[in-house]
């Protein structure tokens, strides 16, 4: 019950002639980084070698590439033109990198079905019908999503959820959630115990799509190809991070910082090319046994230890952020606190960090500040307004209504909010045509956006997936659930 990509012989063939290769080019760049004398001249050479090895087989990208590194006029041009080559090689090109999903689900008409609606080109999925089948595949690699059925006949969908969160591989791997039990107590739990999403048996195949295709998006981008580029694997940032809770007892000072550059847009050249040039400026500033990796959204995550907000701030400082047009959410993960949760709110606090009156470098001090999380809400039937609002005040929330979608949009334009709460049906101004001018604006690229929509009304919850919502209410709804997901996007 597979999906997968051919392979390339002429791509494994040139991996397995150039392996030694490779690997002295993988060390010289380790040692280029380090400064020891000689180590950029063998990068050079090797680069050049690895062109020729390219060029026998016919892979016109990878010689290019290989060249381009060999060429490099500069130490930043030398590590980011390295890290095109190396995730090249380790993405097998040419064709486009493979999303790995898994499906436990024990009813094999059901898990054809969804093999079907959610199958695609870059995509390789593999179906198990038990926890134990799930579990054991688990053990062997990481998916980057996972579609759980919660009954299965050898455990409960939920304690194979809990496992998977407890793994640090998979502590932030989305999971999407499937059931044929009413959804009000079942899906609360699961929403608590980390899922991303709730759906309904007998699923609806265009929603089901949507939501994988959502979850997919948010998630990709985020691994890396190697510590040789001077970039860390999300694998690599997640054992570390359980690595110094383990040894600490859980108090050793962490701190995860999501940093993002203002002039990518008008970058010539690759746009990711530019954001691992521009993360010279950051690894130039951070100290020995701080990681980086990629981010989501064309963002670099900075995991730092032993160090507080305040000392991270001024290091950023001296990276001269209005200069290299620098903007970062800079967030403590707490005792007790997961790494996905200290992610999360340094993705939130970049989002702030971008809005016109907030500064450039945004820790969690600054933001909150003696405020509560700021919501706006945009609802024009005054009974739900008076009900969400009351409950999320209850909660510990700043509220902002807004019954006019221009009104909003205005507010929107002027200020940060930690959360957008967006009904679809609006006088004038739609929900979704208000969910496309605020993401337009880049301070609210990564504010989670949530959609109320009337019971039924399947094409909505598709439309807004489509257009950047991350997560939908159906009316009526209890406001338990709405605050469940509240929480879960802002992880609270």
């Amino acid at each position: 019950m597979n999906t997968h990509r051919a392979t390339n012989g002429a791509v494994d063939a040139f991996k397995e002639e150039a392996s030694d290769r490779l690997k002295v080019l993988r060390a010289a760049l380790e040692k280029a980084r380090e400064r020891v004398p000689g180590a950029e001249a063998t990068v050079r050479r090797m680069a050049r070698s690895v062109a020729r090895a390219a060029e026998e087989h016919g892979l016109i990208q990878l010689e290019s590439r290989a060249e381009n590194l060999a060429d490099a006029d500069t130490r930043r041009e030398m590590f980011a033109r390295s890290r095109v080559l190396l995730e090249a090689v380790d993405g097998a090109l040419p064709g486009p990198d493979q999303a790995r999903i898994l499906i436990v689900e024990d009813e094999p008409t059901t898990a054809l079905l969804l093999e079907s609606v959610i199958a695609a080109d870059d995509r390789t999925i593999d179906a198990v019908g038990t926890a134990a089948e799930a579990l054991a595949f688990l053990d062997r690699q990481t998916p980057d999503l996972v579609l759980l059925d919660l009954v299965l006949p050898d455990a409960d969908g939920r304690d194979v959820l809990l496992r998977l969160r407890e793994r640090p591989a998979s502590s932030d791997t989305p999971v999407i959630v499937m059931s044929a039990r009413p959804a009000t107590e079942a899906r609360d739990e699961c929403l608590a115990l980390g899922a991303q999403e709730y759906l309904q048996k007998p699923v609806d195949g265009s929603t089901t799509r949507a939501v994988v295709d959502a979850e997919l998006a948010r998630a990709r981008g985020r691994a890396g190809p190697g510590s040789a580029s001077g970039f860390a694997d999300r694998a690599a940032i997640s054992q570390a991070f359980e690595a110094a809770r383990a040894t600490s007892g859980g108090t050793r000072p962490v701190v995860v910082v999501n940093i993002a550059f203002d002039d990518l847009e008008s970058a010539p050249g690759e746009r990711r090319t530019r954001l691992w040039e521009a993360s010279a400026e950051v690894r130039d500033v951070l100290r020995p046994g701080d990681l980086l990796s990629e981010g989501r959204d064309e963002t670099i995550l900075a995991l730092l230890f032993d160090i507080e907000p305040d000392d991270v701030n001024a290091l950023l400082e001296s990276a001269d952020p209005c200069r290299v047009g620098l903007r970062a959410g800079i967030a403590a993960v707490g005792a007790g606190a997961t790494l996905a949760s200290g992610i999360a709110r340094s993705e939130r606090l970049l989002s702030l960090a971008r809005a016109p009156d907030m500064p450039r470098l945004l820790a969690s001090e600054q933001a909150e500040g003696g405020r509560a999380p700021r919501v706006l809400l945009v609802e024009d039937d005054p009974v739900t307004a008076t009900l969400v609002n009351h409950r999320l005040t209850k909660d510990g929330f700043e509220v902002e209504h807004f019954e006019d979608g221009e009104e909003a949009l205005e507010a929107a334009r002027s200020r940060a909010f930690a959360l957008g709460l967006f009904d679809v049906k609006l006088g004038g101004m739609d929900g979704f045509e208000l969910l496309q001018r605020v993401r337009a604006l880049e301070h609210f690229r990564g504010v989670p956006i949530l959609m109320l929509t009337s019971m039924g009304k399947e094409a909505d919850v598709v439309r807004g997936f489509d257009l950047g919502a991350d997560d939908y209410v159906l009316k009526p709804f209890s406001p338990v659930e709405l605050v469940a997901r509240i929480n879960r996007l802002l992880d609270a």
